[in-house]
C-alpha cells in the first residue's frame, strides 16, 4: 500500500476508524519525540538548529520536558523541541557563548 492508497483510505473511511487512526498516529508521534529527548542528558552541550538563532550559540540542558527540552545559555532559557538540538562538539564553534 503506497501513501496515495493510504490517503485515499482515510478520506473514505468512518469516524471509528478515523478515531483508532489518530490514537495510533498520536501513540507513535509521541514515541518518536521522547526517543529524540533521549538522545539527551541534563548538562549536555548542545546547538539549535533553527533559523531564528545564530549557528555559534551554545545552550546547556537544564530539564527534559514530556514533548520539548530546555536549555538555557547566558541571556536566555527556551523550550525547544528535541528535533532542532544537535549535541555540541568541543571546538566544533569558534565562541562558546554559554
Amino acid at each position: 500500500m503506497n501513501l496515495e492508497q493510504v490517503k485515499d483510505f482515510i478520506k473514505n473511511t468512518d469516524r471509528e476508524t478515523l478515531t483508532e487512526i489518530a490514537k495510533v498516529y498520536n501513540q507513535s508521534l509521541n514515541n518518536l519525540i521522547k526517543a529524540e529527548a533521549d538522545q539527551f542528558k541534563v548538562g549536555d552541550e548542545v546547538s539549535i538548529e533553527h533559523h531564528s538563532v545564530p549557528v555559534d550559540h551554545i545552550f546547556k540542558v537544564i530539564r527534559i520536558n514530556k514533548k520539548s527540552v530546555t536549555v538555557k545559555s547566558a541571556i536566555r532559557e527556551i523550550k525547544v523541541s528535541p528535533k532542532f538540538l544537535r549535541k555540541a562538539k568541543s571546538g566544533s564553534f569558534p565562541t562558546i557563548k554559554l
